[in-house]
């Protein structure tokens, strides 16, 4: 079997598949806009906005990938009571993945994270400020048993558990036994992404970190393969050697039955026309997106 016939397989199985994921849900806030002139209040830009963009993110954006792979997605974690929940539940809603076991917290904001970009009609967009919601801590009492009951009221219904600790916010201890618990009597396959907390994930099948994710979970310094074997069995997800990126892009796109690449414009030039179009598209109120948008030219 070739390489985009084993590939072609594998993502035809997603269809099949049913995934519950549990964990930190932030709402992604892309701004972009110019810059046009100074403020007379004080020596500070003026931002003219012209356009925001959203999308889950942290487990959210786990959620989002494997429902977009065409797996059945449910997502368990918790937002606030406020406007960015509603924007949060939205963008869940258009990507096919289930919010019905969502937590409303009654004191905490939804978390949300979010880049303002500037630039000019002929030129890239470039960052010019982040902002972020006070980093939360671990969820507690009726919040915690609720995401609790919730996992056990979806984990028969499913064929894995996905956990995605960002944040140390959801995956509690009692979260985490509650989801090993689950998946010994429905027979489940877990999977774990921590940034800091790797080693808290016992009795989980698979563990997803990064190297350095891989040191702190195992207490170990990473600094070549033999130590990142001793930090526990590496599977790498990549090729052995380095990959030419538009070979591998051209893998992907055969996968999805296109035809490869053939011809490439510049990074100013797609961010131009993806203003035209994002405008065409505005004025001529036309459904969808854009072929080409001045975020995806951001890119």
């Amino acid at each position: 079997m070739n390489k985009i016939s084993y590939y072609r397989d594998l993502l035809a199985r997603f269809s099949k598949a049913r995934v519950l994921v549990v964990g930190d849900i932030y709402l992604d806030e892309n701004v972009y806009g110019v810059v046009t002139g100074v403020s007379l209040e004080a020596p500070i830009p003026i931002y003219e906005v012209h356009e925001r963009k959203h999308n889950p993110g942290a487990a959210g954006n786990a959620a989002c990938n494997i429902a977009a792979l065409g797996a059945k997605t449910y997502m368990v974690g918790y937002v606030g009571d406020d406007v960015n929940a509603d924007i949060v539940r939205k963008e869940f809603a258009v990507r096919n993945v289930d919010t019905s076991g969502l937590v409303v917290h009654p004191t905490r904001a939804t978390n949300t994270y979010g880049k303002l970009r500037a630039g000019g009609f002929n030129i890239p967009t470039q960052e010019i400020l982040r902002t972020d919601t006070p980093t939360p801590v671990f969820v507690e009492g009726n919040v915690e048993d609720q995401i609790i009951a919730n996992i056990r009221a979806r984990a028969k219904d499913v064929d894995a558990i996905v956990v995605t600790d960002q944040v140390k916010s959801v995956a509690t201890r009692r979260v985490l036994d509650a989801v090993v618990e689950c998946a010994k009597q429905h027979k489940l396959i877990t999977v774990g992404d921590s940034r800091g907390r790797a080693g808290e994930f016992h009795g989980f099948d698979v563990m997803v970190p990064n190297d350095r994710e891989a040191g702190i979970g195992s207490d170990i310094d990473v600094v070549d393969e033999e130590t990142l074997n001793a930090a526990g069995k590496a599977y790498f997800i990549n090729e052995p050697d380095a990959v030419n990126l538009w070979d591998w892009i051209d893998l992907v796109l055969g996968c999805a039955g296109l035809p490869p690449v053939t011809h490439s414009i510049s990074a100013a030039a797609a961010w131009r026309i993806g203003s035209v179009l994002e405008t065409a598209w505005k004025v001529l109120r036309l459904k969808g997106e854009p072929p080409m948008t001045r975020f995806v030219a951001a890119q």
